[in-house]
């Protein structure tokens, strides 16, 4: 795709690509650019991509700690390195701005996981090292 035609499908407006925040290409090979939805940068679903979790490597519990720009609801789902659904924490109420969140480890097997934490708009991901001393 031409940046005109980026252009023109971000409504004309040159400052929306700088919105895009991923893009990919058609299936089955193709050269076709897909564009995402663009995220309107003072739109109150705005919400920050950064998840930050420690200790990691974590023993009995972690401290994620991440940024909406709204109240919202979240679950946190972890998986196993093989893609099971290990533990998930329902119906979380976040505030606007920062939060943390501490999540009990205890229950989880020395291993790598991946830690989600989704939103009906959001969705972070992480990689979780769990050791025992």
């Amino acid at each position: 795709m031409t940046r005109e035609a980026a252009i023109k499908a971000c409504g004309n407006n040159p400052d929306s690509l700088a919105n895009i925040s991923e893009c990919q290409y058609a299936p089955e090979g193709g050269n076709e650019l897909i564009l995402p939805k663009i995220k309107n940068p003072n739109s109150a679903n705005k919400t920050s991509n950064r998840l930050t979790l420690y200790p990691n490597p974590v023993s009995a519990s972690i401290t994620a700690e991440f940024e909406t720009f709204q109240k919202d609801i979240a679950t946190i789902f972890i998986y196993s390195v093989d893609g099971k659904l290990v533990k998930s924490i329902k119906n979380l109420k976040l505030d606007k701005g920062m939060n943390k969140i501490t999540i009990p480890t205890i229950s989880l097997t020395k291993g790598v996981y991946t830690i989600s934490i989704e939103t009906q708009n959001s969705k972070w991901n992480e990689k979780l090292v769990v050791e025992y001393a």
